[in-house]
């Protein structure tokens, strides 16, 4: 069983690699690499060795020794190159891809050795979110929150097939979304917008949304916590003052009392241990909750440089 953690932070001033062995109560002090460098995504691979990817720079970088090295990596880029900026990884087929600005979709099946061009996103612009529709099945069905050059906008699709269909409702035209997330149990649908949490309920052409009563407004991360209840998971929200959160699937919240001040700009969720989370904030420190989010503890008390991404590996 694995028995020690890696935690990656990516920030404007490079990655911030954290260790914690299964033997130490304590994570050790962080390693930066790739430093004076803007890092927006990454993924790691257990390993051994340990693998890990990121968009540094608007370009994918490869470490085959836990971050020690980087090499370059040649995506396919279509008829026009375009800054790289985000990497997400889909567990269940444990496929990895790569979108550019311009719309430029790669996918990977063997870690980021090799890659395969897929069809353009449905728009130019910045992907936001892209998240499986439901991890149990294999539809690959995906969500994507595409940053395009008017407004933000909600698909449902194939990334392989290069078939999407926007989620259109007259809710969603009036409060836009700026992030997503989907509860792996359920596939229950959650946005943020700037006026508060929208769930999201899509059967076949139809898509109804609905305004959480009282949830946070301004939220720019978001997690969701599977439950007992999958109507009832947890809600994890973080804000520009800190961060909220809800045990009852949005109907009650709560502020959640931190280490340290900031803006939480990062969540991300343990991959083995369910109830596990991490938050990375605006001001460089990074917290752990081991309990849903309901306490936290401090990672770093020296902070790093601004957190934007978060991601997690046991080995």
């Amino acid at each position: 069983m694995a028995n020690s953690s890696i935690l990656y932070a990516c920030t404007h001033g490079g990655l911030a690699i954290f260790n914690k062995p299964g033997t130490l109560p304590e994570w050790l002090p962080p390693r930066m690499v790739l430093e004076g460098q803007e890092v927006t995504s990454v993924w790691g691979e257990p390993g051994p060795p340990i693998r890990v990817l990121t968009a540094t720079n608007g370009m994918v970088m490869l470490s085959e020794n836990g971050g020690r090295t980087w090499d370059g990596v040649s995506i396919p880029a279509g008829n026009i190159d375009s800054p790289v900026m985000t990497i997400y990884y889909e567990p269940v087929t444990n496929a990895l891809f790569t979108a550019r600005y311009n719309g430029h979709l790669a996918t990977s099946a063997d870690g980021g050795t090799s890659w395969e061009l897929l069809p353009s996103l449905p728009a130019e612009g910045c992907p936001l979110s892209f998240e499986p529709a439901a991890r149990a099945v294999h539809d690959n069905r995906f969500y994507l929150l595409l940053g395009e050059s008017e407004r933000n906008v909600a698909y449902v699709g194939n990334p392989y097939t290069g078939h999407w269909r926007e989620l259109a409702s007259d809710t969603l035209e009036t409060h836009e979304p700026c992030a997503l997330a989907v509860a792996s149990d359920s596939g229950n649908l959650y946005t943020l917008t700037p006026a508060g949490v929208l769930t999201i309920s899509v059967e076949g052409e139809a898509v109804m949304a609905r305004m959480l009563e009282g949830s946070p407004t301004d939220g720019q991360s978001i997690a969701v916590i599977p439950g007992s209840d999958p109507a009832q998971p947890a809600l994890v929200v973080g804000t520009p003052e800190g961060m909220e959160t809800s045990a009852d699937g949005g109907i009650t919240w709560q502020t959640a009392q931190l280490p340290g001040n900031g803006g939480v700009s990062a969540l991300e969720r343990d991959p083995e241990r369910r109830d596990r989370l991490y938050a990375g904030t605006d001001t460089g420190h990074i917290y752990e909750s081991g309990n849903r989010g309901q306490t936290w503890q401090a990672i770093n008390p020296t902070p790093t440089h601004p957190v934007q991404y978060l991601y997690v590996i046991r080995i």
